[in-house]
């Protein structure tokens, strides 16, 4: 018999039309909970005005978005939205991804379980608090100015600079982009190295 979160993860792949069972696993191997923050919490499809209260944890394994701020309108965006978002990008082990829009970090610690511990994934998250909030939640750690180049992060604000990002990663729009929670989070693929010429 599967485990509540492998049943929450079939049923996520299920609505979102995901056939990728390694999306599948991450989503299973991802505690909800652990980024939700404390009981009870304002859940719902959307709408604010579509919230509810909810202290049972077992609500959290529903295709729902869970308030993080509910002043400030920011949630952790709907499960299935973000699994078709993330199986789009096709990641395998070993590869970047950047987030854009981190939340609390419940789907920067998905992509980092894609990735595995020699991909990178690298998290933006404007708002400082719950960047600080994603930080101590997720597999990843804060970046800040005078930190060593960390293999996964989450960054309170995105840094302006007129400078070529970190040689390990390449930005290409028009590459394998996903745009996830209605332009709230952006994932983007480091796109692979084009064949050389003969």
């Amino acid at each position: 018999m599967p485990s509540a979160w492998e049943a929450y993860a079939a049923a996520i792949m299920r609505l979102a039309g995901v056939r990728d069972p390694r999306v599948e696993a991450a989503f299973a191997a991802v505690p909800r909970e652990d980024f939700a923050g404390p009981p009870p919490w304002r859940i719902g499809s959307g709408s604010p005005f579509g919230l509810t209260s909810a202290d049972d944890p077992e609500r959290l394994y529903e295709d729902v978005l869970v308030g993080i701020d509910l002043r400030r309108g920011i949630n952790n965006g709907q499960p299935s939205l973000h699994a078709q978002s993330i199986a789009a990008l096709g990641l395998r082990e070993g590869e970047t991804v950047v987030q854009i829009g981190a939340g609390a970090g419940y789907y920067t610690a998905i992509l980092a379980t894609l990735v595995g511990a020699a991909g990178r994934v690298i998290a933006y998250e404007i708002e400082p608090d719950i960047a600080e909030r994603a930080a101590a939640t997720s597999p990843v750690t804060l970046r800040s100015r005078s930190a060593p180049d960390p293999a996964s992060r989450i960054c309170p604000q995105p840094t302006r600079s007129t400078s070529a990002p970190p040689p390990r990663i390449r930005f290409a729009l028009g590459s394998r982009r996903s745009i996830a929670a209605g332009g709230c989070s952006s994932l983007f693929k480091r796109p692979a190295r084009p064949a050389p010429c003969s």
